[in-house]
């Protein structure tokens, strides 16, 4: 079987089927592939000073007062403290954060993707090819996905204010 025969029943099945169950099947199989590849990176996580900061943050302590990781933004780890607050402390509770950060990373960039050519089909490689190619290269629960989510969430804001008021997008 041929790629382009591939590419080719692929986007007829993509544009055969309604709108929302398209989001839903992409959805769907981006929370599918978020879950595994959050729990297979967790098993190399390295990140024991964010639990050790997010703990501290269960126990009272207030960042950047009682204690300090330069590098690292506090929000981090008041975030990891929240996810853990709801969920418990465990590695389990590590490793569906994880995910969840990573689901919603792709949706970000399956998002873009759609805004950016109004494919479905674009965008569904593109969030996947995220989750598969480049969320395992840096297996931690770490501010850099957190920044890389709240960038991404700029620009897809900037592409709907230009695309409303008939602006060129290029790069």
């Amino acid at each position: 079987m041929n790629i382009h025969v591939l590419a080719r029943d692929a986007s007829s099945w993509m544009n055969s089927r309604p709108a929302y169950w398209k989001r839903v099947a992409l959805w769907a199989a981006l929370l599918a592939v978020s879950l595994v590849v959050g729990f297979l990176v967790c098993i190399q996580c390295d990140g024991g000073f964010y639990l050790d900061e997010a703990d501290k943050i269960l126990h009272g302590e207030v960042a950047l007062r009682d204690f300090r990781n330069p590098p690292i933004p506090p929000l981090t780890s008041y975030i990891l403290a929240g996810w853990f607050k709801l969920f418990g402390v465990n590695t389990t509770t590590l490793s569906l954060g994880i995910a969840a950060l990573f689901f919603a990373i792709s949706l970000v960039v399956a998002h873009i993707t759609k805004q950016l050519t109004a494919n479905l089909l674009f965008a569904s490689v593109h969030a996947l090819y995220f989750l598969i190619g480049i969320a395992p290269l840096w297996p931690s629960f770490s501010h850099h996905w957190f920044n890389l989510f709240f960038l991404l969430l700029a620009a897809s804001a900037l592409i709907s204010a230009f695309s409303r008021q008939g602006g060129v997008i290029g790069f």
